[in-house]
């Protein structure tokens, strides 16, 4: 667990559209574990790898969905290599 941590955790968590309790439930754990986690706290191994899950899932969406987008819109290979130069480059 490194000092950015809490950081991704907050942000995969509001970028997933839950409160700390809605996560805490799914992670099988109490909503004042997740707030301490987001205030730094290291949690215990078991729950470290489920938040870990978490966090790397919501991050790994915006390249799926940057690939649904260009897919959907793109008609040629070349729009397509367009489009995802633009998408990078945000």
């Amino acid at each position: 667990m490194d000092g950015r941590f809490p950081r991704r955790l907050k942000r995969a968590r509001q970028i997933a559209g839950l409160t700390q309790a809605e996560l805490a439930d799914r992670l099988s754990t109490k909503q004042y574990n997740v707030s301490r986690m987001e205030r730094g706290r290291k949690p215990r191994k078991a729950l470290l790898s489920r938040v870990t899950a978490f966090i790397e899932d919501i991050e790994r969406q915006p390249a799926k969905v940057q690939d649904q987008i260009v897919s959907t819109i793109a008609h040629s290979d070349e729009l397509k290599a367009l489009i995802a130069r633009i998408v990078a480059e945000l």
